[in-house]
């Protein structure tokens, strides 16, 4: 067992947050367009199980999206009220999330009645509220219309792999900034949808197509955010001309949402949807993509017979130090960093080639403040993560 050098919590860091991976990684290369383009459409349909007119709303929002296919996406978000109180129907299911929550509590969203919806997070022409960004699902359309003229300065795309038994789920992120950024703070959000949940929904005939035998199916649900933070985790790192930025995801999708309770949803793998989208903070969404899903059992991608291996830390919670166990099955390069909940990278070492076998790394958290960080352990050209809390 060998004992590495503490990391130095002081030592400038000049590489961005994420990794950009090779060609010899397992992930195919991505698709990202360098061509200027034009915007996306988000529509983000606040909905509920016992909503009369929100089939009306679900209606709306796939009409648009079909007319207008690789252009426009929506998300059904069941955040908590009284419309999302699962219903006491034979066949009502619990639709809520923590996320969706977190969403519908922005500042300023200002909704009114329901369905409600947002569209890319900016101001309508004709809002709930004055100067809020929710509005009626009969305008949301022409909101629609609009910004797909406007021009993009940031073209996003991406790949996941899922293990059909595992539910590990990896995804690789790459945004290209055609034309710099006019704003200071970008934000990178990635969230998980499921289609296809036959259950109870309140007015269901508002939907024909949607109606099976009594009950309705449910589709663009969504199960959680995957970034950090429910409204997107910064962008780091230059936003000009040409630059490209880069992130992977390793995420296991839970066997239901919520993960317990008698109105559990499972999830099945060939109805699980992914998007991914950039903002200008929590506002003003620019570019949205649809990242396809490969179901795979594939050892190269997920890395279970690979020469990364374990890694664990320990203690967690930690206070002023903790330790990072990995074990390599072949000598190879080893990195480790340390990233807060903001996306800032506030501690990385570049250990060089490191010989198979077990180790300890030692990394100090005395200087850390008291919260949630996440600890990567780069192997080569693959990642491996893991949160750890900090306490005082």
């Amino acid at each position: 067992m060998r004992n590495l050098k503490t990391l130095n919590p002081m030592k400038k860091i000049s590489t961005l947050l994420l990794i950009i991976f090779t060609s010899s990684f397992a992930f195919a290369q991505l698709p990202v367009s360098h061509a200027a383009g034009k915007k996306q459409v988000l529509i983000e349909d606040f909905t509920g199980n016992k909503c009369q007119g929100c089939p009306s709303g679900a209606k709306a929002a796939d009409l648009y999206t079909a007319a207008h296919p690789g252009q426009a996406f929506t998300i059904c978000i069941h955040s908590s009220g009284s419309f999302s109180v699962p219903d006491t129907a034979a066949t009502a299911k619990d639709f809520r999330t923590p996320d969706g929550d977190a969403i519908q509590a922005m500042p300023g969203i200002g909704i009114t009645s329901y369905p409600a919806g947002m569209v890319n997070r900016i101001v309508p022409t004709y809002p709930h509220t004055p100067g809020g960004l929710a509005m009626y699902h009969g305008f949301w359309a022409n909101e629609a219309n609009t910004i797909l003229t406007q021009n993009a300065y940031v073209n996003i795309a991406g790949q996941a792999y899922l293990h059909p038994t595992t539910k590990q789920l990896f995804i690789n992120i790459e945004a290209y900034y055609t034309a710099n950024c006019p704003v200071s703070t970008n934000r990178l959000s990635v969230a998980l949808l499921q289609d296809n949940i036959i259950a109870y929904q309140k007015g269901a005939n508002n939907y024909p197509a949607m109606q099976v035998g009594n009950d309705y199916r449910h589709n663009h649900v969504l199960r959680d955010v995957l970034s950090n933070n429910a409204l997107g985790d910064n962008v780091t790192g230059p936003k000009t001309a040409g630059t490209t930025y880069t992130k992977s995801i390793n995420y296991t999708v839970a066997a239901t949402y919520p993960a317990s309770g008698t109105l559990t949803i499972p999830t099945v793998n060939a109805n699980l949807q992914l998007l991914a989208w950039i903002s200008e903070t929590d506002r003003n969404v620019i570019a949205v993509c649809k990242i396809p899903i490969i179901i795979s059992t594939s050892a190269a991608i997920f890395e279970s017979n690979e020469s990364t291996n374990t890694f664990s830390i320990y203690p967690n919670p930690a206070s002023d130090n903790a330790t990072v166990n990995f074990n390599l099955k072949e000598s190879t390069t080893v990195s480790v960093n340390v990233v807060n909940m903001l996306g800032q990278t506030v501690l990385s070492n570049k250990l060089g080639i490191v010989n198979a076998g077990t180790h300890n790394y030692d990394l100090s958290t005395a200087d850390l403040s008291k919260g949630i960080y996440i600890v990567n352990v780069i192997v080569g050209d693959k990642i491996q993560s893991k949160k750890i809390s900090v306490i005082k």
